[in-house]
């Protein structure tokens, strides 16, 4: 039966999209068809572009038998426990000043053959990837593909950075460890991609290996390539040697987006035209041509010869209209200079203006380049780029390798060509693809969006794609890994919202346009340096970093760890935040604030307010200060805001030396909580502790409750359900929950197939978990106040376990629901 790989209709919008591609600009719709896009099996079942993301741990012990050097960290791989980032000054032995690319491959090859029983290649398995090297002033990057067997290890690599010719982090992604699925080989490949495909021609590319994941860590798959051509577009296949299964399925065919110069418009067509140069155009004339430079200058040709555009192209981009006329302008003198200026005319709409769409795409494509070059140099910025316009086709654009192509305005949709984001990201595919290439789909899409936001500063991407004046993603969205994984767009937004909320820190802290700066230098660097989106937050640490030493921190360590850890991509340093607010001590003595001295927050008290603060960073704070608020309840005041602590030593706490005073009215119910926020300072340094204070005692018990009937088989498309009896002297009818905490176990051969739900006695419903990847079994164990707080908790609960998907089945073990009352003692 022939598989579908037709066009897909966006949910979005009605342009239609491949439903296999990882380049799209705009999410294929979601629907009936699992798909095959985003599910990563090892069976004929897929369809789409596999990731293997591992999971970091930081390793406490790696280092001690690290040729016995201290001062370096090392992150070692959830699964299979192998050194992946290692970082510090232990790697810094030699301080090359070379600007030879050739000296630090030499050096990192060496690092290899000295080290071959932590990273587990030798060098002769190594493979340069000569697009990814780069040899900076002050950030230098050497990256390895590696063989087994003789055969490429596609998904694996060696990174080696460089900072002021001083190493100072490898990451070692060369799944040494994995094992190597050693079956023979199945013949008959070829016609399988045939009929999986309805191909009518299918060719043969060669043999490599693929990494994927198991239940114990990771193997090597054997796959055959082919090229395959169907009557929908080109595709390449690979197919697991041994039993002839599809392992992925990529469309040759990339999508992207557009724009141009001349009279243009500055981001996108709503906006009154402009006029601006076009840098690096070639013009025509009698005798010849004649190329302008970077600002749109160019040696004038004789005044009889007229010079124009006949056509708009330079040495960096050509212009091919696929419909409408060519751009044309004629020179007239002025000022004794011939100006050949092009200008609108005609009344084409605003959204589908055929001629200023190739001014458009010529315009920014070249603004990109040259913002690029500030921060990197590659021979593809020299390379002529085509960029095909006014195709007939509508509500898309795509890049296919070599090419930008985009489409004509129709179906509710603008042309592409009149709306910068668009090209902005699909020229970042191709950056991608020229310098080393991602390996993640979601990654590329997301560095995509990140270039619209380097060159537009706004999180809005692609403003009027819909004739409506709607745009296509936000990067607003506060996307966290993993939970937010799925169709390489969304997911994508994860490390693009990331970049947005870097923007917005960077920009408090030293300006909008210094911050741009950062970002751009941060962006561009990191699509070299990072192959996964889970890899960039190590690499900009590295190009961050100013001393050569990533154990004393970098300049901005502070500001990226922050962000990255809010997104999931980074974990929380504690010495980041000034200090962490360990306890709050309740001083609620008579003798000033009439209350009875037992130490609780009660109404008609006024208490002092002791707090415990602990550094847990490796240098001291000189001085510490604090300013208490809090929120919550009217009747509670803050009479006194200052905290003083004085000097606190590293890896220490200590009490305050001056305590704030709180007073909390008569009328506040007991049991109300009150969030506080202490604002800390230390010399130029400033950070914000919050913490809940409670009214009152908590006198509710916690009870656990195992639900009854377990376990239960999971079946595919339904759900399982059990249920458990809340109940007791601690519950009466209107007793609301005020903590809660989940732990279950679940045997599946799939969990991104599933969702766990809990349902109170009143209907209420709450998503607790949803899975990711596919990884097989699930045992959690967290907290769910934030979700269950409030609720009404006796009666029956229920727990369910939906399977969304076809083909993976298992089993809910055990479920225990513990739940707290909101009792509450004042006195």
């Amino acid at each position: 039966m022939r598989r579908d790989v037709s066009l897909f209709i966006a949910a979005s919008m009605t342009a239609l999209w491949h439903a296999s591609l990882a380049h799209a600009f705009v999410e294929p719709a979601t629907g009936a068809q699992k798909s095959a896009v985003t599910r990563d099996r090892g069976d004929d079942t897929v369809i789409g572009i596999r990731v293997v993301r591992p999971g970091l741990v930081l390793d406490t012990h790696g280092f001690a038998a690290f040729k016995g050097k201290t001062g370096a960290k090392i992150k070692a791989d959830k699964a299979s426990g192998a050194a992946r980032v290692i970082s510090g000054a232990a790697l810094a032995s030699t301080h090359l000043k070379s600007a030879k690319a050739a000296d630090y491959v030499a050096l990192a090859t060496k690092f290899v053959a000295e080290h071959k029983d932590l990273l587990g290649v030798d060098p002769q398995d190594l493979v340069l990837n000569k697009g990814a090297l780069l040899v900076g002033k002050d950030l230098q990057l050497v990256k390895f593909g590696v063989k087994r067997d003789g055969l490429v290890v596609q998904d694996a690599n060696i990174d080696f950075r460089f900072k002021f010719g001083k190493l100072v982090q490898v990451v070692n992604e060369s799944f040494a460890e994995a094992a190597v699925d050693t079956r023979a080989g199945k013949g008959g490949l070829e016609r399988s991609v045939e009929k999986y495909l309805n191909a009518d021609s299918v060719t043969p590319d060669g043999e490599l290996y693929r990494v994927r994941a198991t239940k114990k860590g990771y193997e090597l798959v054997r796959v055959a390539r082919f090229t395959a051509v169907t009557p929908v577009d080109t595709y390449a296949v690979e197919v697991e040697a041994a039993n002839g299964h599809i392992f992925e399925v990529r469309a040759r065919k990339l999508m992207l987006d557009g724009s141009v110069s001349g009279q243009i418009h500055p981001r996108y067509y709503a906006e009154p035209l402009v006029i601006e140069p076009f840098p690096f155009a070639t013009l025509s004339y009698t005798g010849g041509t004649v190329t302008a430079d970077t600002d749109g200058n160019y040696v004038n040709a004789p005044d009889a010869s007229r010079p124009g555009i006949d056509g708009l192209y330079g040495p960096r981009v050509k212009i091919v209209p696929q419909g409408g006329d060519k751009l044309t302008a004629t020179g007239v003198v002025a000022r004794d200079r011939w100006d050949v200026i092009f200008q609108k005319t005609g009344t084409a709409p605003a959204n589908n203006d055929l001629v200023v769409a190739q001014a458009m795409t010529y315009y920014h494509v070249n603004k990109e380049i040259k913002r690029v070059q500030q921060y990197i140099d590659n021979p593809w910025f020299s390379q002529q780029l085509t960029a095909n316009v006014n195709l007939d086709q509508t509500c898309n654009a795509y890049w296919d390798g070599e090419s930008i192509n985009l489409f004509q305005a129709g179906d509710g949709c603008a042309n592409t060509a009149l709306i910068s984001d668009v090209f902005y990201h699909e020229w970042g595919h191709g950056l991608d693809a020229n310098t080393g290439g991602i390996d993640d789909g979601a990654y590329s899409e997301g560095f995509g969006d990140i270039m619209s936001l380097m060159m537009t500063r706004s999180p809005v991407l692609g403003p009027g794609f819909k004739d409506d004046g709607s745009a296509v993603r936000n990067l607003e969205a506060d996307k966290v890994y993993p939970a937010d994984q799925g169709e390489v767009h969304a997911e994508g937004l994860i490390i693009g919202s990331t970049f947005y909320d870097l923007f917005q820190a960077l920009t408090a802290q030293y300006g909008e346009d210094k911050a741009d700066d950062m970002l751009g230098n941060y962006a561009v660097k990191s699509v070299v340096a990072a192959t996964r989106y889970t890899d960039v937050y190590d690499a900009l640490l590295v190009i961050d970093d100013d001393d050569g030493d990533l154990t004393k921190g970098t300049p901005n360590f502070c500001i990226l760890n922050k962000t990255f850890a809010q997104h999931g991509l980074a974990t929380a340093d504690e010495g980041c935040n000034l200090a962490r607010l360990d306890t709050f001590e309740i001083d609620d003595k008579a003798t000033f604030g009439g209350g009875n001295g037992n130490g609780i927050l009660e109404p008609g008290e006024t208490a002092k307010i002791w707090v415990t603060a602990r550094n847990a960073a490796n240098s001291d704070l000189a001085s510490l200060d604090g300013i208490l608020s809090v929120t919550g309840s009217d009747g509670v005041e803050v009479v006194d805001h200052s905290l003083v602590w004085g000097a606190v030593a590293a890896h220490s706490a200590q009490r305050s030396e001056q305590s704030a005073k709180v007073s909390v009215g008569n009328d506040v119910a007991c049991g109300t909580t009150v969030h506080a926020k202490v604002k800390l300072t230390s010399g130029e340094r400033s950070a914000v502790a919050e913490q809940d204070l409670l009214i009152g005692k908590l006198d509710g018990a916690n009870q656990d409750f195992v639900l009854a009937g377990l376990p239960q088989p999971i079946h595919d498309n339904a759900t399982t359900t059990a249920t458990v009896d809340v109940a007791g002297a601690q519950w009466a009818a209107d007793t609301a929950v005020y903590s809660a905490h989940l732990k279950f176990d679940i045997t599946h051969t799939y969990v991104g197939d599933l969702t766990v739900r809990v349902i109170a006695p009143d209907g209420t419903s709450k998503d607790v978990w949803k899975g990711s990847g596919s990884g097989a079994d699930a045992h959690v164990d967290q907290d769910v106040t934030a979700l269950l707080s409030g609720l009404k908790g006796k009666g029956t609960w229920k727990v369910t376990v939906s399977d969304g998907a076809d083909e993976d089945e298992g089993t809910l073990d055990a479920v225990t629901l513990s739940v707290t009352p909101a009792h509450f003692v004042c006195h």
